[in-house]
């Protein structure tokens, strides 16, 4: 009871920005319990560990592998889901990242979360189109008003990106056009 105390206290700071005070905790916890950690609080404190590691950027090959193991040990737990999603659209693996995102969009509790971010890496990579379904969905499952802001502007992109697209298909096919003329006149 007071280790899960002290998980709690760390997540609070963490959520709070604490970083620093936050690490020095679960540094204490660690030192303190040892191997006695249980398997729950030793997931949490991995857990919140990685979630530091990826705020100040300092996510390396070892906060991937705790995820990885957590997701082996538990492959619906969302936030290790959702960590994992985050580091590799940090790293610039959109495909991984969105392998993540759609896993954890299949835990109830995470879906509206994993579409937004999954809607993001897609908007990243100029995919509007295919983003849309996933933020209005996310919209569904929980209403925010962020998000709605963010559908609007996806929307917009969706609709130029359209036009533009229909722009140069039409300047193509004058230049074919024009081409294909002047090829029978030089005949």
């Amino acid at each position: 009871q007071p280790m899960a105390r002290s998980i709690r206290a760390a997540e609070v700071l963490a959520a709070r920005g604490a970083a620093d005070t936050a690490r020095r905790l679960i540094a204490v916890i660690r030192k303190t319990a040892g191997d006695q950690l249980e398997a729950k609080d030793r997931s949490k404190v991995l857990k919140l560990d990685a979630r530091l590691s990826m705020a100040d950027g300092s996510s390396n090959a070892d906060t991937v592998a705790v995820l990885d193991e957590i997701v082996k040990l538990d492959p619906l737990d969302g936030e290790a889901l959702m960590l994992l999603g985050q580091h590799y659209s940090k790293q610039n693996e959109p495909d991984r990242a969105i392998f993540y995102y759609e896993r954890a969009a299949g835990i109830e509790a995470f879906e509206a979360n994993a579409k937004v971010r999954h809607a993001q890496v897609l908007v990243r990579m100029s995919r509007y189109g295919e983003a849309l379904p996933l933020l209005r969905r996310a919209q569904e499952v929980r209403a925010r008003e962020d998000v709605a802001r963010y559908l609007e502007q996806v929307e917009r992109l969706a609709k130029s990106k359209k036009r533009s697209e229909e722009h140069t298909s039409e300047l193509q096919s004058q230049f074919r056009i024009s081409y294909a003329v002047f090829c029978l006149k030089k005949k």
